[in-house]
Order: C-alpha cells, then sequence, then structure tokens
C-alpha cells in the first residue's frame, strides 16, 4: 500500500511538473483524454446509445486537443497579462473578458467546426450557431462564471486550464450531447 501511495505521489509530482514545463501539451493530453471521457459519458449516460459513434468521439477529443486546449493555453496567460492582479475589480474584468468577449466565439466556433466535420455544409453550421448558441452561452455563464472567479483568484496561471479542464469533464459531456443532438423541428 504505501509503494502505491509513493508512486502515485511520483506520477502526480511527474503529471503536475509538465504543466510548468510544457504547459501547451500537458493541457493538450488533458483536453483529449477528457473530452473524449465526456463524449463517452454523454453516449452511454445521457443518450444511451446502444452502438458507440467513434468517429464523433474522435471529433470531440481532436477538439480539445487541437483547438480547446491551445487557444485557452494562450488565453489564460494573455488574460493574466491584460488583467492581472486579484482585486475585486480586476477579478471582474477578468471574468467579463472571458465569459463575454472569449467565450461566445469559442462555443460558435465549436459548433461550426463540429457541424463541418460531420459533413454538414456552411449553411447547416450557421444554423446551429443561431440556435444552440445563447442557450449554451446563458448555461455556460451559470457554470462558469463562478468557476473562473474562483480559478482565477485561487490557481496559479500555470495551472488554469487543468483545473477548467477537470471541472469540464462535466461541461463537455453537455456539450457534446448539445452539439451533437438535432433540433426537434428538423
Amino acid at each position: 500500500m504505501i509503494l502505491s501511495k509513493f508512486r502515485m505521489s511520483n506520477v502526480l509530482r511527474a503529471f503536475q511538473s509538465q504543466f510548468i514545463k510544457r504547459p501547451l501539451v500537458a493541457n493538450m493530453v488533458t483536453a483529449g483524454t477528457l473530452r473524449f471521457t465526456g463524449d463517452m459519458i454523454a453516449q452511454r449516460l445521457l443518450e444511451k446509445n446502444e452502438k458507440h459513434d467513434w468517429s464523433r468521439s474522435l471529433r470531440m477529443t481532436g477538439f480539445g486537443i487541437l483547438w480547446w486546449a491551445p487557444i485557452t493555453t494562450y488565453w489564460m496567460r494573455i488574460l493574466e497579462r491584460l488583467v492581472p492582479g486579484k482585486t475585486p475589480v480586476q477579478l471582474g474584468k477578468k471574468l467579463i473578458c472571458d465569459q463575454v468577449l472569449f467565450t461566445p466565439p469559442l462555443i460558435a466556433a465549436f459548433f461550426t467546426i463540429n457541424e463541418l466535420l460531420i459533413g454538414n455544409n456552411l449553411s447547416s453550421a450557421k444554423n446551429k450557431v443561431e440556435t444552440d448558441l445563447w442557450s449554451t452561452v446563458k448555461a455556460n455563464w451559470s457554470v462558469w462564471g463562478p468557476v473562473q472567479l474562483a480559478n482565477f483568484y485561487f490557481i496559479p496561471v500555470d495551472f488554469r486550464v487543468v483545473t477548467i479542464q477537470v471541472t469540464a469533464l462535466f461541461w463537455n459531456t453537455y456539450m457534446s450531447w448539445k452539439a451533437n443532438r438535432r433540433s426537434e423541428s428538423k
């Protein structure tokens, strides 16, 4: 038992050091893993799909690795440079920048990329964004406003993306379901 705790602490320490030495790579690996897990949960538990859609899981994983993690890794650093500090005013500015300026375009890009990757055209992607963006942004604010406020206050910048990603397991499940459900009016 002591040996396994020792090994686990070494693994955790090595993993933690990667967020400082190679934040982009560490965030990409974590994002891919958690996006994949979120999609698995969405397909199996929420949608109760009998057959797993592996191409969908790959899309979600790819989005996390190739799009979300790189953008968010750099965004957290840029935001900290633009609005340094932790006073209530600075935290409010960070939160507004993150949730009002950064998040809606990121969600719109997610819906657009997903639609194009499943073989739909730009018109379908535009319709998806028009149909689901506002409801998703509102849901995002209810979850991510408090999470990001705590993240900006308590977590060093090198660990903010991984903090987001751990919390995001549940959000990724929701986003996978939201992105891949078809409108009832179709």
